[in-house]
């Protein structure tokens, strides 16, 4: 079992190897919803450079999710050649967490998307073409699930 104390950087590690082990990646690129557009096909936009504060945000909701040991969940959300993207969430109560079969002592779950529910990131660099993809999928930008709020 591993301990409810482990640190975020022990849990983005062993993360790592989870990835790697189920055919992804093992580079982590921690997104936010103002990173990505869904445009409602199989891929996913990201916007580039991915802002260097991202890490911190994903150290801090762990660090926080873990404090209120309701569980934590990192998931994979789109795969780059070399990276995948993923995201940090935990639930805001035990009924939620109920709903997501987070894990009952309150410690990590790792999530990776499988077989066809893999999806391939499109990196967008150029902030004019961004701003474009935006307006135009602009209602789908943000997931409407809690998971990526």
């Amino acid at each position: 079992m591993i301990h409810m104390l482990e640190t975020f950087e022990a849990a983005e590690n062993r993360y790592r190897r989870f990835l790697s082990e189920n055919g992804y990646a093992p580079k982590i690129i921690w997104v936010r919803s103002q990173n990505v557009v869904f445009p409602g096909r199989r891929y996913v936009y990201v916007k580039f450079p991915i802002p260097t504060e991202n890490l911190a945000q994903a150290r801090e909701t762990y660090e926080s999710g873990m404090a209120q040991k309701r569980g934590v969940l990192f998931s994979s959300l789109c795969e780059l050649e070399e990276a995948t993207c993923c995201f940090v969430w935990f639930p805001k109560d035990r009924d939620e967490a109920a709903r997501y079969l987070m894990p009952a002592d309150g410690s990590l779950k790792m999530s990776a998307l499988i077989d066809l529910a893999r999806v391939p990131g499109r990196v967008i660099r150029n902030s004019l073409a961004w701003r474009i993809v935006r307006l135009r999928h602009g209602k789908r930008t943000l997931m409407r699930d809690p998971l990526f709020a």
